[in-house]
């Protein structure tokens, strides 16, 4: 992700409905030579004392290891000399280096969970050609972004790193979704370490280093702190940002707090689908293109309603039961992992409410704090989600209301989650055609609501949600401040 364009915590705040996920170009300003009275930071009320970033001094500003880490990564010039860099840079970590330089460390070193990833996964379809051809246009819509937005020598190199094997381990495909959910997490005992470099141990680190960070950038009087700073030519290359102007970007307690929330998120997402089983989830999407009409010389097009995609996964008795033993452990620690993202999401932006605004930030602390009043609500409701049962009002009809225990869903698992799926459908034995009259004509069209879910399993839905029939909760999901956090579920189980 482009430190340009977007940011952890614009993400974060996003996700809750407070911000939009990227600044525009004509969002960020020129910086001006000689910072101006209303960029000053008053005492007591800033992260740090912010200096003009236009004036940076790389041997002073910047420390020695951060700059030599900038300046290898842009003389990069294969995938194996990345591999190289990112191993040699996790290796020689300590938390005696400078902080600039453990921050971008402890993202960088990410990146070798999915060295030649593309490459290993390709046969986990098999012969699937719906999924197989989904997958394929993705990455080549990747690969045509990155040559036509970031021509650079370092894009072309990381893309490669992704999607092609570099060393012989890389060689070892990942077969099933089974595989991929172990390159993701494999159950241990609790309190045990991860065997083996599985992303989440990965993501287990870079918290833990991420989380010194913070621990020693808040231990600094806040009026005297220092704001660590990114050169984002080490994003865009060499040629860019020769005039200085946004040259460097500027990281404080806020951001630091969001890229800490964002891990344990991230943590929880691993945890959760590494908690039922997917291994019939290719059979699945090709029996979905089949009757859907790909694949296939006999079915007609005939769109593709709810009802369809509901019968078909049925037809897979193991797909999305949770596994034993391990499948209960996993999202009760999913859910701790998801009560820290909010935890983190709220210290971030208690630091960007307070901190003097500049353009200079990250994260542009006047645009959130002109949200201030939706992301106070919003983060009320996620913080009282995680928490325990708790109402969730619509923020469009207030009187409107539905209970929800998200905890319980962790903690109480469903056994099979395709119980929560739509049991009835409007239309369920129409042809897809209706007639209306024009004049005195009556003419045949199409039923768009045929195959509409219209009724669910009250009983498997009563322990997570209850005071409104579960399309109504939907909605009321859909439209609370806080409902986002909960809309991947309703977007897959109720709409």
């Amino acid at each position: 992700m482009s430190l340009r364009g977007c940011s952890r915590l614009a993400l974060v705040l996003s996700v809750l409905g407070a911000l939009p996920a990227c600044k525009k170009d004509g969002d960020v300003a020129k910086v001006k030579s000689e910072g101006s009275a209303g960029d000053a930071a008053p005492a007591g009320n800033s992260d740090y004392n912010l200096p003009d970033v236009a004036q940076v001094d790389d041997a002073k500003d910047l420390s020695e290891p951060y700059r030599k880490l900038r300046d290898a990564l842009l003389a990069i010039n294969s995938k194996t000399d990345l591999d190289a860099l990112l191993d040699k840079a996790d290796k020689d970590f300590n938390d005696d280096m400078p902080a600039d330089y453990r921050l971008v460390v402890a993202n960088l070193s990410l990146l070798q969970a999915f060295r030649g990833a593309v490459f290993r996964a390709r046969d986990i379809f098999g012969e699937n050609n719906v999924s197989h051809n989904a997958a394929l246009t993705s990455i080549k819509w990747a690969a045509e972004y990155t040559k036509a937005f970031l021509p650079t020598n370092e894009w072309s190199t990381l893309f490669a790193y992704v999607t092609e094997p570099v060393t012989e381990a890389d060689l070892k495909p990942l077969k099933t979704p089974a595989d991929l959910q172990n390159a993701l997490y494999v159950p241990v005992a609790e309190g045990q370490p991860q065997p083996g470099p599985t992303l989440y141990a990965r993501l287990e680190t870079a918290i833990a280093r991420v989380g010194k960070v913070a621990a020693d950038v808040s231990a600094a009087p806040a009026g005297s702190r220092k704001p660590l700073l990114l050169d984002q030519r080490m994003f865009y290359g060499p040629a860019s940002f020769k005039d200085d102007v946004d040259h460097y970007r500027s990281v404080g307690l806020a951001e630091i707090y969001a890229n800490l929330g964002s891990l344990y998120s991230a943590q929880s997402a691993i945890l959760v689908a590494a908690s039922y089983d997917l291994e019939d989830l290719a059979k699945f999407a090709e029996a979905v293109g089949k009757a859907y009409g790909i694949d296939s010389l006999i079915n007609k097009l005939d769109g593709l309603p709810a009802q369809l995609v509901v019968q078909t996964a049925r037809k897979f008795p193991a797909l999305g039961t949770l596994k034993k033993p391990a499948g209960k452990q996993m999202m009760a620690l999913a859910l701790t992992k998801v009560q820290q993202s909010a935890a983190f999401a709220r210290k971030s932006w208690t630091a960007i409410k307070d901190r003097a605004g500049s353009e200079r930030d990250l994260v542009n602390s006047r645009a959130a704090q002109a949200q201030k009043r939706v992301t106070e609500l919003a983060l009320a409701d996620v913080e009282a989600l995680v928490k325990g049962e708790t109402d969730l009002h619509s923020a469009v009809v207030q009187s409107d209301f539905v209970k929800i225990n998200m905890p319980a869903f962790y903690n109480d698992p469903p056994e099979d989650l395709k119980t929560l799926l739509p049991e009835h459908f409007e239309g369920e034995d129409a042809d897809g055609m209706k007639s209306v009259t024009v004049g005195a004509t009556q003419v045949p069209v199409r039923d768009y609501l045929r195959g509409r879910p219209t009724a669910w399993n009250g009983a498997a839905y009563a322990k997570y949600m209850s005071g409104q029939p579960v399309d109504a909760a939907g909605r009321i999901i859909a439209q609370a401040w806080g409902g986002p956090l909960l809309l991947p579920f309703v977007k897959v189980f109720i709409y």
